[in-house]
């Protein structure tokens, strides 16, 4: 245990002060020195006695709370910034500056002179309090507490220096002055929520120690320290032009996360974790991170206003407003309608007024926007009646649904998300979350906030064009049942009776999706002469030769064939997904072309079309003229080449 008294304390701080500095700010922590008998008083006192009558003496009485609150009494509300704070704070010497963010406790021949920025716009930067004891070249000093990790004053280089890390917020709230409740706003420089920022000042203490600049004098079990603000802020202004991140801890991790793509999620519901599971699935699906930009749940609309909201300085890349109907409509459009024009016009200003926050986002963020359409996912209170009545929910849905749709078109970068499918294709009863909805506001179950992550990942797949364009498919127990070689064309299973009419199903999806410009191709290990013949005449093939834009039929390993067909196409083979029902041909195809999209089918055929159907590879946001005439293009490609080689 080591004894103190206050001529210790004091003849340590008093080492530090030269007659170049008539002001002092001081920061501390008094638990590292060791024991010290009645420590506040003995601390105190020591700094009184080592400044004398003529210097001015500030400690930080910050109040952080005030950005939460909005309420700052100057005399009652306590220091948040340590117990010696506090107690100079009631010294019946000390001032307390006003500023409800960034105040100090003062005392000394000219206090009078800090005071005087009540009404400055910003807490650290220019026409602050910092200005002020940066001109006075204040003494920064830290006791027990290294200047690195707690001189504020450094703040002051950060927002003059313009570091990337941060951001200007405005805080607006109530100021109790001498009996005057006054309203303010003020401009802070705040660290960025949305990346990793850990920071220390230690690059710029380094260089003063280095330069002799910082002084050290050893107390106790600690030490205290001291540099002059102008030459820590000067030093730190000439490393942040040099390098902005300079001051960061862990520069990687933010550079890494910086360059993610990012995305938020719109609504007043707790979509957090919906957000967090497409960040995941993108990650999944494309190997690149995604960040999640977290915001305040019912407040999307104050923040797409402010333009010092934690949104608009992320301006992520994919903005999803998942808005419940219930918010936007009403609950099952309450209330009473005189006629069919009444229930229009009420929908319509309804659902314009989320239109209008969107348009108010779309013009101030630059991302792609996804904009789920409308659901209700409650039961209709009409029953069975709801379909023929005029005010029932498949009537106020289709106008509000049409309305928004019509509005998204016109709107750059934006695209609809069929919200209202996903939910029928899940199942509207099975997405409520139960108590979870009462408890955090948390709108969808565990199981539908993947299945919507995967879609939208689809989505953001689909803009960026890496979906595919090509899907190559075995015939035998694929393109219909049974091993046509052995059981002959009439032998196999297609149309008819099951299993036959599931392999009809699986060809009607694929044409179907050649039909929106996914183009066919065949890989199969078989007979060329009976496999086409099985094509040309059965009388159940739904796909016929003319939906392949290449086919090889040969006995040739399937991912040398496929390179072919890709090579053939000019498709990169990340552009190709490969269908085949053997585990083994499908691994090897994986293990050979990496890049190459093969899904893991179910066992069950029956099962493959609702499986392909919900891969975010497949997924696409619009049909264009150029997606409905690229399979065209192929088959026209194709024919060329053929009457070339002919």
């Amino acid at each position: 245990m080591y004894p103190f008294d206050t001529s210790e304390v004091e003849a340590a701080i008093a080492a530090l002060l030269d007659e170049n500095h008539d002001t002092i700010v001081i920061h501390s922590n008094i638990c590292s020195f060791g024991y010290i008998e009645n420590p506040l008083k003995t601390i105190a006192e020591s700094v009184c006695k080592a400044a004398s009558p003529d210097r001015t003496v500030l400690l930080p009485t910050f109040t952080p709370s005030f950005c939460r609150t909005g309420w700052f009494d100057r005399e009652e509300t306590p220091s948040e910034t340590g117990a010696l704070s506090e107690h100079f704070r009631n010294l019946p010497n000390a001032v307390r500056t006003p500023c409800p963010i960034n105040s100090f406790a003062v005392f000394g021949p000219d206090a009078g002179a800090f005071m005087e920025y009540e009404a400055s716009a910003t807490c650290w930067g220019p026409g602050s309090i910092y200005e002020e004891i940066y001109n006075k070249n204040a003494l920064i000093v830290g006791l027990g507490e290294p200047l690195a990790l707690t001189a504020s004053i450094f703040h002051h280089a950060e927002e003059l220096g313009g570091v990337p890390y941060r951001f200007f917020k405005t805080f607006s709230g109530h100021v109790n002055t001498d009996e005057l409740v006054t309203s303010v706003s003020k401009r802070l420089y705040v660290r960025r929520l949305d990346l990793p920022v850990e920071y220390s000042y230690r690059v710029a203490t380094d260089r003063l120690k280095e330069a002799g600049k910082l002084c050290r004098v050893p107390l106790g079990t600690s030490f205290v320290e001291a540099f002059s603000a102008k030459e820590g802020v000067d030093t730190l202004m000439e490393i942040l032009h040099d390098d902005p991140l300079a001051t960061l801890t862990n520069r990687e991790i933010y550079l890494t996360a910086n360059a993610q793509r990012s995305s938020v999620f719109l609504g007043s519901t707790n979509l957090e974790l919906t957000g967090k599971a497409f960040a995941r699935e993108f990650e999944r699906l494309t190997g690149e991170d995604c960040r999640f930009v977290k915001t305040e749940f019912g407040r999307f609309r104050q923040e797409i206003l402010d333009p010092e909201s934690q949104l608009r300085t992320a301006n992520p890349d994919y903005v999803v407003f998942l808005e419940r109907a219930e918010e936007v409509l009403g609950s099952q459009m309450e209330g009473s309608f005189n006629g069919d024009g009444e229930l229009r016009a009420e929908i319509e200003s309804r659902v314009k007024h989320y239109l209008q926050t969107i348009r108010e986002a779309r013009s101030a963020l630059s991302g792609t926007f996804f904009v789920a359409n409308l659901q209700f996912l409650t039961s209709s209170p009409f029953g069975n009646a709801d379909a023929t009545f005029a005010a029932g929910d498949a009537s106020v849905l289709d106008i509000a649904n049409s309305i928004l749709r019509e509005a998204v078109q016109e709107l750059e970068d934006t695209y609809i998300l069929d919200f209202c499918q996903v939910a029928r294709r899940f199942g509207t009863e099975r997405i409520h979350p139960g108590k979870y909805w009462y408890v955090g506001r948390i709108p969808f179950c565990k199981e539908f906030t993947i299945e919507l992550a995967e879609v939208l990942t689809g989505m953001a797949l689909a803009v960026e064009g890496k979906t595919i364009r090509l899907i190559v498919v075995d015939l035998d127990q694929t393109l219909w049942g049974g091993v046509v070689g052995e059981d002959g064309v009439e032998g196999i299973a297609l149309g008819g009776d099951f299993p036959g009419n599931v392999y009809s199903d699986i060809q009607r999806y694929l044409k179907a999706l050649t039909k929106r410009g996914i183009a066919l191709a065949v890989c199969s290990k078989n007979t060329e002469e009976i496999a086409l013949k099985t094509i040309r005449t059965h009388p159940e093939m739904i796909l016929d030769e003319n939906d392949f834009v290449e086919m090889r039929i040969n006995w040739k390993d399937k991912a040398t064939n496929i390179r072919s067909i890709s090579q053939a196409l000019s498709l990169r083979p990340a552009s190709v997904m490969f269908i085949d029902d053997n585990p083994i041909e499908r691994e090897w195809v994986r293990r050979n072309i990496s890049e190459c999209t093969v899904p893991e089918l179910p066992e069950d055929p029956s099962e493959w079309v609702g499986f392909l159907s919900k891969l975010p590879c497949l997924q696409t946001v619009w049909i264009t003229s150029e997606d409905l005439g690229r399979t065209k293009q192929y088959v026209g490609r194709k024919k060329t080449k053929d009457f070339e080689m002919t």
